[in-house]
């Protein structure tokens, strides 16, 4: 008799995921896990998004390596990455040597390839530059270790972060511009992270003296890989991309996120309010899913508040927790209503299925950070909008508030509307 294939993995029962989320209740109150957590550490790789990093990677910072033949300094964090970031090379190169600014194709429409920063890209289309078809350019940081031999130790790219208080992810960039040709094939970097004590951005010669905190392996990375970390701020650390015996290192990109799904600015705090308010339901009250609702609030405020100490297993949980949901759908037991799309949206932001979050984003009733930045325009009035992230995607936020209170009905003091149709 021949045997059965293999079955896919089953459902699991919502008492299995309560076990899962309450495992870290348990890790919270265990002595053992009151010990000092590193304030770095190493999370999953993303290679599901590539080059669409618009509104879903560096809404804090984001450092675009020599996207306009310097840095484009961009994102919409409180305090910009303008003078808190260094990069250099290592201290083992040639005299007079320095890290280059390399600029493999100036547009393109590889997907792999980095979004330009919207309003950067709208004023290279004003100006016939490129088209809407060209969104993306493909540079680097190039330590120039092709002028020297494989087995030299050096000269390697060091990147200096002085991170500010609070949780964030992050996220370097690494997309193989030339991996399918040459020794560009055998790309194999090392990434290493430390703290650095001086608190010169471009010192890094007590580099090697300092304990790891957590590091990450680059390679079969032509079509783009984010390799992230969980940091807890404030501090100030150094990113070493090791070339290990590679042509030389390079790095596409040093971007920052608070850990949530709904950052500040682009979130306003009562319209979010607002927008996970409850809605009506046809279906009865499922009292399995109020009760996964209300662990998984807490397995994600746990989560947000400390995530160095629990990120274990991060996306095997959401996971989960987004097959049981969709289970529910399909049986009939549960709607696709406000408090099914808030919780579906954190699963898949985590999983790194931006597309899928910001459709339930949508359920609710949120204009989406892609969105957002994607309805940034140049206005000629500054030349360069580098280091203007914030200031872009407020001043735009603002119009579109003001558009919106312009428009509202007017309501008297007994609740009813005082327009006249």
């Amino acid at each position: 008799m021949t045997p059965p294939l293999p079955s896919g993995a089953r459902t699991p029962s919502v008492d299995e995921l309560k076990g899962m989320m309450g495992q870290e209740v348990r890790a919270s109150t265990n002595p053992a896990s009151e010990q000092e957590a590193s304030p770095v550490v190493a999370m999953e790789d993303d290679w599901r998004t590539q080059g669409d990093w618009l509104g879903r990677y560096g809404r804090y910072w984001a450092i675009l390596c020599a996207m306009d033949g310097t840095d484009y300094v961009w994102g919409a964090g409180r305090l910009p990455a303008t003078n808190r970031y260094g990069v250099t090379m290592g201290p083992n190169h040639n005299q007079g040597d320095t890290n280059r600014y390399w600029v493999a194709k100036l547009y393109s429409n590889e997907r792999r390839v980095l979004e330009l920063p919207p309003v950067y890209l709208d004023s290279r289309v004003r100006r016939g530059m490129t088209t809407p078809a060209s969104p993306r350019r493909d540079s680097q940081w190039d330590d120039h270790g092709e002028t020297y031999g494989p087995a030299f130790d050096g000269p390697n790219l060091f990147c200096t972060l002085k991170i500010p208080a609070g949780n964030f992810c992050l996220s370097i960039y690494e997309m193989n511009s030339n991996g399918h040709a040459g020794e560009g094939r055998y790309r194999d970097f090392r990434i290493s992270v430390r703290k650095q004590l001086s608190g010169a951005l471009k010192d890094v010669r007590s580099f090697d003296k300092m304990p790891e905190l957590a590091s990450a392996r680059v390679n079969q990375f032509w079509a783009g890989v984010y390799k992230r970390f969980v940091v807890k701020g404030p501090i100030d650390i150094t990113v070493k991309v090791d070339r290990n015996y590679s042509i030389n290192a390079n790095a596409v990109a040093v971007m920052l996120d608070e850990v949530t799904d709904t950052p500040e600015p682009y979130f306003d705090r009562d319209d979010l309010c607002e927008a996970l308010s409850s809605s009506p339901t046809t279906l009865p009250s499922n009292p399995e899913f109020e009760e996964l609702a209300r662990l998984f609030k807490q397995y994600v405020a746990r989560y947000e508040s400390d995530p160095t100490r629990y990120c274990d297993d991060h996306g095997k949980t959401y996971c989960m927790v987004l097959r049981w949901m969709n289970e529910q759908v399909k049986l009939g037991h549960l709607n696709v209503d406000k408090p099914f799309s808030q919780i579906a949206a954190k699963c898949y932001y985590h999983l790194h299925m931006f597309e899928q979050m910001e459709a339930m984003q949508k359920k609710l009733g949120l204009k989406t950070a892609r969105e957002i930045e994607k309805a940034l325009k140049w206005d000629e009035r500054i030349p360069s909008n580098t280091g203007l992230g914030r200031y872009n995607v407020t001043e735009y936020l603002d119009g579109l508030r003001q558009a919106n209170a312009a428009t509202r009905p007017a309501i008297s003091e007994d609740g009813t509307s005082n327009r006249v149709d």
